[in-house]
């Protein structure tokens, strides 16, 4: 049995939990190049048209650890 490739796919939902009008009006989630993302959607008007589309923000599933300095600090006396 061939198990499913989640790459590079993703869902969004509607947002029943929103609270305020700066929460996200979806949220799920997405596979980028193999990276896991939640995603947060905003339906938006353009100014210019008046045209709706979706603003989209990302956020890593998983974040990665601050870089450690790797140099000696000591100072011998």
């Amino acid at each position: 049995m061939q198990k499913y490739d989640n790459k590079n796919t993703g869902a969004l939902f509607k947002n029943e939990n929103k609270q305020s009008e700066r929460h996200a009006d979806y949220r799920g989630e997405v596979n980028a190049a193999g990276v896991d993302y939640w995603l947060d959607g905003w339906v938006r008007t353009s100014k210019k048209s008046g045209t709706k589309f979706i603003s989209f923000k990302l956020k890593p599933k998983q974040e990665t650890a601050p870089a450690k300095n790797d140099f000696n600090d000591e100072v011998p006396f």
